[in-house]
This record gives C-alpha cells, structure tokens and sequence, in this order.
C-alpha cells in the first residue's frame, strides 16, 4: 500500500506544479550592466544580478541565461549561465551527482540553493570571443525550469540592455581647399598652318592647293582671341619650319621667307588690335619632327635606318638627306617625300592674350559656354552662388577640373565633392591620377581606401598626409589605428 500512495502523493505534488503559473524573471534584477572590449578579440560582460525578491518553488531548479543577439536577429551566443535550486530540488542534485559522481551544471558559473526570503545578489562576469555582428547587439536574460511536469512552460525572456557595443563610426575630416587670387591672366593658344607654296617661293596665294580652308582657319582662330569681349591679343609668335630635301642653307633662309610672310598676311588681312611688332622665327629644316613622324610609321620596312641616319648625322644635313635618297627598298624615299616631308613645311603660330576679370553674374554664363577665359578662383566665386549640395556646384568644380587638369585645388575639390556624392571610384581614380598629390589630396585619398574598408592603406596616406602638414591626416590617421584596433584588424 506504500508504495502506490507514494506515487499517487507524487502525481498530485506535479499536477499542482503543472497548474501553477510559474513567473520568476520578474522578480530578477540586472544592475550596473557593463559590456566591454578588453582587447580586440574579447568581451567583457559584468553585472550584478539581484536575486532577493525571488522566491521558488522548492522543487524548481531555474537556470538563469544571459544571450547576446545581434541586431539583425541572425546570430547569437550564450554566456555562462547560473543555477538557482529550490530546497528540496538542490538535495535531489546533490544526492544524483554524489551517487553517480557526476556534475550536472558543468558549464554553470554558479549553482546555489536559493533560501526564498533572503538576500541574494551576483556579481556576474563572463568572457567572449569578439565578433563584429556584437556591435549594437541587445543582451537577453532567459530563465529555462526544471522540476516539474510543464518544464518548457515556464521559460521565459526579457531584454535588459539594448545597442551594447555601438559600432564605432570613423567620422574622417577631408579639407577643401580654396583658390588663390590670380592678378592677371595669361593665356597662349598654340596652332599650326600648312599653307600650300610653290616650289622655292614665299608667296602666300589663298587659292593655290587648299590654301582657302587653311587661311580661313587662321582668320578664324586670330579673330576668336581679338573679338573675344573678356580678351585682349599681347603677341602673335610665328616659327617657320621646312622639309629636308633641297639644300640646308637654302631651307633656313626659305622658312624664314615663309614665316614672314604669313606674319605679313595676318597683319594685311586680319584685323588683330595688336600694334606691336609680331614676333617671327625660323628653324629650317625640321630632322626632329621627321624623327617623330618616322616613328609613328610602323610599317615603313626602313623605318630603323631612316631614324639611326637622322641620329648619327654628323656629317651635314645635306649629306644626311643624300642618304636618305639611297635606301632600300626604292620606293622608301618616295614615301617619305609625298607624305611625310608635305608635314614638316608649316608655320606654327601662337596667340598670347591677357582676359579681364570676370565676376559671379557673367562667370554663370562663361563658365558653362567658355571655362578657359576663367581661373579657378573665379570658378570657385561662381561656385559659390550655388549651395554646397547643388548639382550646380559640383558641376562648376568639375568643369574647373576638366578645364585645369593639373590645378590641385580643383582636381582636390572636384574628387571630393564625387566622394562627397557617393561616387568613389570615380574621386579616387581623379586623385590617383593626379602626378604629384598636396597633403589634402592624400589625405582625401586615405578617406576614400577607408570607406572601401582598406584601412590599412587608409592609414599609410594619412600618415604621408600627415608629413606633408595635413591637420586633418593627423586626426584621421589617430582614429583610423583606433577603428582598426577596436575591430582587430590587422594593421
């Protein structure tokens, strides 16, 4: 009769258990949460847990688990749980690891008794490995009964902290930088003419071969410059060139025939404003531009012993051009007589000028129809006029960048302002480019290799930048090795 009644005392002890409403976490404190790095690969998780207002059940056994879960909710981690007993279910444990010499909670932290009534409070702390998926992760505090016939029914879990780890922001300071005052503006454009003579003359005639085309092409560009309302023509350089066949001295003196001439027909047919006496020179016969013509012909069969004559010609250029006459095969001098000697006889000329000022309201119109009549400090006043975020503005920087290549303050501003749009490749390619990079170019640069993630490159430009005089590399190249040790990120 014992024994049945000893069973029937514990089915009704577990329908009780099963029919009470089990609710613990509620009575369980987290206090003085600290979640930190200590190094690049571990955490620190540290609280204190205030157990006093719970009291249990005393056949319950409560495992107490705290989790962390990252953002985006796909990963998770447990930490070292710990393990409160109720009286009669902590002497059942004991009883079981004592007689099967086993240890129930091995990877508990802690397991006590809880004694219902009296103070209880944990200093929590645990290890883990780092991940990046922890920054902004929430913490979770779990409770998971045993001890009764319903053990799942109880579980429960509450958030006790929110955005642990907030990931670290870089926060990089780029510099933009600001033109200087040009006083006058110079400019030089550079043309050549091929003007058809006949054989042994100077004699400009504007119908002879297509001398028509090419004189209008020359009114055209002297005009361009003397009508131009912003520029006014300084000086009209002209240097007359000749081919190699005829004799040397005859060639000098026929050049220079011809670029007098043609300065004579601009100054008779043109009208230019410019008073001053133009400027007129001659080199004869052209070996050097032969030379460069020679070497684009990379199917002419003598081509080597066309361009090792015109290197080695020491015994006169009138020998030179004898032996020229000479190669094999015979058609090889012909090629160079009708197609290659007809571009070297030119007049090359050059148009200096000086342009006005031109302010914000007339550098609107210019700057889109006539960049090259601007500097980049008026570039950057009519910028100005635009808000920083207009497409405008960043049109005005990049056409100061087409417009001026070689300008580091445009070439800086314009990448920057890409980068600034999201178009990286872009403003990194613009800088690469550029031949020799100021301080704020690279550190430009470094932000750029950063917001690719290739911070360990970041950090070598910011540390040239910072040679150069970059205040800005300074600070980024601190916070970048900062970043990099925050996330174990090999340098």
């Amino acid at each position: 009769m014992k024994k049945p009644a000893f069973i029937i005392l514990i089915l009704s002890a577990l329908a009780v258990c099963q029919a009470k409403e089990v609710a613990y976490l509620e009575k369980v404190k987290a206090e003085d949460i600290k979640i930190e790095k200590e190094s690049a690969q571990t955490v620190r998780v540290s609280m204190v847990l205030d157990f006093t207002e719970l009291n249990m059940d005393p056949q319950h056994s409560v495992r107490f688990v705290l989790s962390l879960y990252s953002a985006d909710g796909k990963h998770n981690t447990r930490l070292s749980p710990v393990v409160l007993n109720g009286k009669i279910r902590n002497r059942i444990h004991n009883r079981v690891e004592l007689l099967d010499n086993v240890e129930l909670n091995p990877e508990a932290q802690l397991t006590l008794r809880r004694e219902n009534g009296n103070r209880l409070r944990i200093n929590y702390t645990d290890t883990l490995k780092y991940e990046r998926w922890m920054n902004g992760a929430e913490l979770r505090l779990s409770s998971f009964i045993t001890g009764c016939a319903s053990c799942n029914e109880g579980d429960e879990t509450m958030i006790i902290a929110e955005g642990v780890l907030p990931p670290m922001t870089l926060n990089l300071k780029r510099r933009f930088m600001y033109a200087p005052y040009e006083a006058q503006k110079k400019r030089e454009e550079a043309y050549t003419a091929r003007i058809n003579f006949r054989v042994g003359s100077a004699v400009i005639e504007p119908t002879l071969g297509n001398n028509t085309e090419e004189l209008e092409t020359v009114r055209k560009s002297v005009s361009a410059a003397q009508e131009n309302p912003y520029t006014s023509i300084t000086g009209i350089y002209i240097t007359g060139y000749a081919s190699p066949e005829g004799g040397f001295e005859s060639n000098m003196r026929l050049s220079e025939r011809r670029a007098r001439a043609f300065a004579q027909y601009i100054a008779l047919n043109i009208k230019t404003g410019y008073d001053t006496r133009y400027n007129v020179n001659w080199h004869g016969e052209d070996w050097e531009g032969l030379r460069k013509e020679v070497e684009k012909r990379h199917t002419l069969q003598a081509r080597q012993e066309i361009i090792d004559i015109i290197d080695h010609c020491s015994a006169g250029r009138d020998i030179c051009e004898a032996r020229l006459r000479t190669l094999k095969p015979n058609h090889t001098y012909p090629i160079l007589k009708n197609e290659i000697y007809p571009l070297l006889r030119r007049n090359e000329y050059r148009i200096k000028y000086t342009v006005r000022s031109i302010n914000e309201k007339e550098g609107r119109i210019v700057i889109f129809s006539h960049p090259e009549l601007m500097n980049v400090y008026e570039m950057q006043k009519v910028a100005d006029t635009y808000s920083r975020g207009s497409s405008e503005f960043m049109e005005c920087w990049l056409i100061a960048k087409r417009t001026y290549p070689d300008n580091e303050v445009a070439a800086n501003n314009a990448a920057m302002l890409l980068a600034e749009n999201g178009r990286m490749a872009e403003a990194k390619m613009m800088i690469e480019r550029f031949e020799v990079k100021n301080a704020n170019m690279l550190n430009l640069l470094g932000t750029i290799y950063a917001s690719e993630g290739d911070f360990a490159k970041a950090a070598v430009l910011f540390s040239e930048a910072a040679e150069k005089g970059s205040v800005e590399a300074v600070g980024n190249e601190y916070k970048i090795k900062e970043y990099m040790g925050y996330y174990g990120i090999k340098q």
